[in-house]
């Protein structure tokens, strides 16, 4: 990720994602990059997907969200990114779960904490106001998800954890 200290120019030392500067002793901790996602599930128990337009991965099935911003919580993010990309207000929002992600983004290895969450809706039908982020969307009965063509393993995950869940 990074060769040299910000602060004094020495190369960096790496321990297992630790950067360290043995000349000016500054600590780099590269830490997850945080991400909220929300499960959208209509009266049909059908599950939401949307198919992606920007890298990475597009053209693949997603569950919508997006990054959390400084000083924003994860349901706030998480409401704003359907608001952004799908035009609807959330009323409820139910955390189910959180995965470790991979991320390669224009040669960057990013490895974000992906945070699920669930929210029931009354449509039948969406389409994403965001068509520089996504191509379409669709609801999607549990047993036709087309896990085979996911753009994040982390989101194949959530989906499978929901799934056991309601089954139980």
């Amino acid at each position: 990720m990074f060769k040299y200290c910000p602060l004094c120019k020495e190369e960096l030392k790496n321990e297992n994602n630790h950067y360290f500067c043995n000349g000016c002793k500054f600590d780099f901790y590269h830490t997850p990059n945080p991400a909220s996602s929300v499960i959208l599930v209509n009266s049909k128990k059908q599950i939401y997907l949307a198919k992606r337009a920007e890298e990475p991965k597009p053209g693949l099935w997603a569950i919508p969200g997006g990054f959390i911003d400084f000083h924003e919580s994860a349901e706030d993010a998480a409401r704003r990114e359907i608001k952004e990309e799908l035009g609807i207000e959330l009323t409820n929002l139910q955390f189910l779960c959180s995965f470790a992600n991979d991320y390669l983004y224009k040669g960057t290895q990013y490895y974000p904490l992906d945070i699920f969450f669930i929210s029931k809706i009354d449509l039948e039908k969406i389409v994403p106001v965001d068509k520089k982020e996504l191509l379409d969307g669709k609801f999607f009965y549990i047993n036709n998800i087309p896990f085979d063509e996911f753009a994040f393993i982390s989101q194949k995950k959530a989906i499978d954890y929901y799934i056991k869940l309601i089954k139980n």
